[in-house]
């Protein structure tokens, strides 16, 4: 597990046949779900099958790495199914996080809905209610003032106020 867990942060596409085996379902799900992060990393085309089998997991995690990976390589349903992973029962925080900086990196009015949720939410990391705030700046409405000022009183750091005073002035 800490060997997958230190190789996150290193994107090869070489490693990725020895990483397949680790996302089997006879391993812990974090190494599991620590794999088909890194597979999704390097955006092999080839791995579009197994990653799409990924995202029907049943752990969240699991699911979620596979669609980010999907995303990345624009597979036309994984934001779709993304942004539905938000709003379901349970969902931890964390995995919330990876969503909305995920959807961040593609704005589109499809994701408004998770944006405006995100930008509010205390339970979320200060990065993601960041990549909240830049969606709403690049696709929000004018009723989306009023959120970003609620995003806004929540506080921040001076770049997270920056981006809530930019995010304004773009819609």
């Amino acid at each position: 597990v800490f060997v997958v867990v230190t190789l996150q942060s290193i994107v090869d596409p070489t490693l990725t046949p020895k990483l397949i085996p680790l996302t089997d379902a006879s391993h812990d799900d974090v190494t599991r779900s620590s794999a088909a992060q890194l597979i999704s990393q390097a955006q092999d085309p080839t791995t579009q099958d197994l990653l799409r089998a990924l995202a029907e997991d049943e752990n969240e995690k699991v699911r979620l790495a596979a669609l980010q990976g999907l995303a990345l390589m624009n597979v036309p349903d994984a934001l779709a199914r993304l942004r539905a992973m938000y709003t379901e029962d349970g969902v931890q925080p964390s995995v919330r996080d990876r969503i909305v900086q995920t959807l961040a990196r593609f704005p589109q009015e499809e994701s408004l809905a998770v944006y405006r949720a995100a930008a509010t939410d205390p339970l979320l990391e200060p990065a993601s209610r960041f990549g909240a705030v830049v969606g709403l700046g690049s696709v929000g409405e004018e009723a989306d003032l009023a959120l970003l000022d609620e995003a806004g009183a929540l506080g921040g750091d001076e770049d997270f106020m920056n981006m809530v005073a930019m995010a304004k002035g773009q819609i």
